[in-house]
C-alpha cells in the first residue's frame, strides 16, 4: 500500500539490517529524480523559447525527415506542424535553384559543418520567398550526426528593396553619364573632385582618371581663382543659385566661360 502511494522502499522491523542500504538508495533515487525534473524543466524552457523565436526553425533527422517545427515556421511557410512533421524539406523546393546549390549544402552539413546562404522557397500558397537559411548539424554522444537544425529568415522585402535601390542607382548613373551638361562631384572641405561625367571630360580635356586627381583650384585661371572659389563656396552654402560667366581653364591652357550651378 505504501509503495502504491509513492514510497520508494520499505524495511521490515525484523530486518533492520537493510535500513542503511534502503536509505542510501532512496536518497540516490530522490537525487536522480530531482536531476531528471531539472533536465525536463530545462528542456521545456528551451522548447518554449524555440517555439516563441521570431525566426522559423525546423529540426530534421539525419535522413531529412522533419521532427519538429516552431510557430514561426508555420507562419512563414503556411504549413502547420501537423502537416510538416514526418515530411521532407523538399516540400519547400521552389525549382529556382540547380542541383549544385543543394549538393554544396549537403556536402557541407554531412561533413559536420554549418551551412549558411540564401535560398528561394515555395510556401504552401505557392508564393516564392527569398530566405536566409542556416543549417547546423547536431551530433549524438558517439559523435555521429543525428539531426539538423535549420533556421530561416524571410528577406524577400529586403531583397526587393535592394533590387529597387540598385535599379535606381543604375538609372541615376545613366542620367549622370548621359547628361549634356558637364557634371562634377566635389568634396566641400578639400574642394577636390570625386567624379565627373563624360561631358565634363570633353569640356575640360581631362580623362576621368585625371579629373579625380584635381580640384576647383586647377580648373580656373590663377587671376580669377579667388572669385571662382568665393562663388563656389556661396553655391555650396545655398546663398546663390548660379555663378555666371566663370572663367574655366582647360587642360590645354585655353579658357572658356561657364555658368555653374550646385
Amino acid at each position: 500500500r505504501a509503495l502504491k502511494n509513492g514510497a520508494t522502499d520499505y524495511v521490515l522491523k525484523d530486518n533492520l539490517v537493510r535500513l542503511p542500504a534502503a536509505v542510501e538508495r532512496a536518497v540516490r533515487g530522490a537525487h536522480d529524480l530531482s536531476e531528471r525534473r531539472r533536465a525536463e524543466a530545462r528542456l521545456h524552457l528551451q522548447g518554449t523559447a524555440l517555439d516563441a523565436a521570431a525566426n522559423a526553425i525546423m529540426i530534421t533527422r539525419q535522413d531529412g525527415t522533419i521532427r519538429w517545427v516552431n510557430r514561426a515556421f508555420s507562419t512563414l511557410s503556411g504549413y502547420s506542424a501537423e502537416e510538416a512533421i514526418g515530411k521532407n524539406p523538399r516540400m519547400l523546393k521552389s525549382g529556382q535553384h540547380g542541383p549544385e546549390l543543394y549538393r554544396r549544402m549537403f556536402d557541407t552539413i554531412l561533413g559536420g559543418s554549418m551551412w549558411q546562404g540564401e535560398i528561394v522557397n515555395r510556401h504552401k500558397d505557392g508564393r516564392l520567398a527569398t530566405e536566409e537559411m542556416t543549417v547546423t548539424p547536431v551530433r549524438g554522444q558517439g559523435g555521429e550526426i543525428t539531426h539538423f537544425i535549420a533556421i530561416y529568415q524571410d528577406i524577400t522585402e529586403r531583397k526587393r528593396a535592394e533590387n529597387t535601390l540598385r535599379e535606381s542607382e543604375e538609372k541615376l548613373h545613366a542620367i549622370f553619364d548621359g547628361a549634356l551638361d558637364g557634371l562634377l562631384v566635389a568634396d566641400m572641405e578639400t574642394r577636390k573632385f570625386l567624379t565627373g561625367n563624360p561631358a565634363i571630360c570633353r569640356m575640360l580635356g581631362y580623362t576621368l582618371e585625371e579629373i579625380v586627381r584635381i580640384g576647383v583650384s586647377d580648373i580656373h585661371p590663377e587671376q580669377d581663382l579667388p572669385r571662382a572659389i568665393e562663388q563656389f563656396e556661396r553655391l555650396m552654402r545655398g546663398e546663390i543659385e548660379i555663378a555666371a560667366d566663370i572663367p574655366v581653364l582647360r587642360k590645354d591652357g585655353s579658357v572658356f566661360y561657364a555658368d555653374i550651378k550646385a
